[in-house]
């Protein structure tokens, strides 16, 4: 049994014991600040907070946004539309043409992005088909064909604050080409389109905020198998009334199923974008490579069955006009499937603290100057989303410690109509056709990456500026 006085000795020592704990702590913590990178040490901060302030979560949940707002890009892409119009004309296994595209991107941020470039391509195809025909009982045929094109244009582009001034500054642009191509059809289109100019006045375009340049290589190949067996019996429930063409009933009436034909495609495109922004002070490189295929079969419908995929991976480098220096790196992932589209962009802000680092990890020396170095595929590793460790490179060290990431889907529609004939003997081919290329992606969900935690691991939260 424990005496008064030892009792207030023990007391005595306790205190002097948890007053070097405190001491003890503050020097942990201390240690903490100093050596442990600003990411983790702000997870570190977020699990204290939820010790000491057990009987306040609202706060440490309000310090865990507040870190995670460090994170948040800026702006995001809510609309990205696609509209191209071309002419293909085909001799022998020579393809030209010549095309105009309109770019359109809408931000978070109310801003209205519109580039229209003009492209011409040149390029080679190759075909051959084979079949059986045996009368009105059999027949089954397949064919494949592939094709290698190049594809190069300058284009302008322009900055709005609404929708609406981009949509009539659209118009503008085509009317704007419509005259010219009239006015240099001959002396009659001459004549004519002068006289509407002086009537009506051309169109207002106004000096392009962006100049961009491009150039890429397309890759295409297809291949299609079909097998049909002969006519239903002449006694079918529509052989006396066929008015109805849309009538699933009566466009398959004419065969007995099977009545299928398959149908494969894979592409592939290496691109390069090259664009000087005037509103930013920035010059900015692309480097993008994509590839993806569709595969279906229609068995006595028009509708069949059919999957789409398509992914593509890019790397955006961005300098400064008055300076030359590296500003920013953004790393690009999409993914389309089956009318879903998934952007994952990585940005990178690279200032005079990690310029040296970051360029070292993506520049090169070569026998014709600096180059960028040829980036491994794998666009799924450029998502920051835990602490790459001691030996990771340097730029992954950055992007794991001030990357910001968002990640959007989008719903993804898509359209191609061509117009045109083409006609073959023997090995030579002649053929044109009139094309129009038409896709939407509009915001369904987004997120971003947020402040890395205790664990070392950066997670995705709701990014509600960009999708509300």
């Amino acid at each position: 049994m424990w005496s008064r006085a030892g009792r207030r000795t023990d007391r005595g020592a306790s205190s002097v014991e948890y007053a070097a704990l405190i001491v003890l702590a503050a020097l942990v913590l201390a240690a903490v600040v100093t050596v442990v990178p600003n990411p983790i040490r702000d997870g570190i901060g977020g699990e204290l907070c939820k010790i000491f302030h057990f009987g306040n979560a609202a706060a440490c949940e309000k310090r865990e946004t507040s870190a995670d707002e460090k994170y948040k890009p800026k702006v995001c892409t809510t609309q990205f539309t696609y509209d191209q119009y071309g002419v293909d004309v085909d001799v022998s296994f020579i393809r030209v043409g010549q095309n105009l595209t309109f770019l359109k991107t809408k931000t978070s941020d109310g801003k209205v992005t519109l580039t229209a470039v003009e492209g011409g391509k040149a390029g080679v195809q190759a075909a051959a088909s084979a079949g059986l025909h045996l009368g009105k009982a059999l027949n089954i045929g397949g064919g494949v064909s592939a094709d290698a094109t190049l594809n190069v244009g300058v284009g302008d582009g322009w900055v709005f604050n609404d929708d609406d001034k981009a949509n009539q500054f659209i118009s503008d642009i085509k009317k704007r080409k419509t005259i010219d191509s009239v006015e240099h059809s001959g002396v009659a289109g001459w004549i004519g389109g002068h006289i509407y100019d002086a009537v009506d006045g051309p169109p207002d375009i106004r000096d392009p905020d962006i100049k961009r340049y491009e150039g890429a290589v397309d890759v295409n190949g297809n291949a299609i198998l079909g097998l049909g067996l002969g006519p239903a019996n002449s006694t079918g429930k529509h052989a006396k009334n066929r008015k109805d063409p849309n009538d699933k009933d009566q466009r398959s009436e004419n065969r007995i199923d099977p009545n299928v034909n398959g149908y494969a495609n894979i592409n592939g495109n290496e691109k390069v974008i090259y664009e000087k922004n005037k509103a930013t002070g920035q010059t900015s490189a692309t480097f993008q490579l994509s590839g993806g295929g569709n595969a279906g079969e229609n068995h006595g419908t028009p509708d069949g069955h059919q999957v789409q995929a398509q992914s593509r991976g890019a790397m955006t480098i961005r300098t400064d006009d008055k300076t030359g220096k590296l500003v920013g790196i953004d790393f690009t992932q999409t993914h389309i499937v089956n009318g879903k589209a998934t952007v994952t962009t990585t940005t990178l802000p690279v200032t005079d603290e990690n310029r040296d680092r970051v360029s070292k990890s993506i520049l090169a020396e070569g026998p014709a100057g600096p180059g960028v170095k040829t980036l491994a595929l794998n666009w799924d590793n450029m998502v920051p989303d835990h602490d790459p460790g001691p030996n990771a490179s340097e730029l992954e060290k950055e992007l794991f410690q001030h990357g910001q990431v968002q990640k959007v889907d989008y719903n993804y529609k898509g359209d191609t109509d061509t117009y045109g004939a083409n006609a073959k003997a023997g090995p030579f081919a002649l053929g044109a056709a009139y094309n129009q290329i038409n896709s939407d992606q509009s915001v369904s969900g987004a997120q971003y990456l947020g402040a890395p935690g205790a664990d070392g691991r950066r997670r995705f939260v709701p990014y509600k500026e960009c999708h509300n």
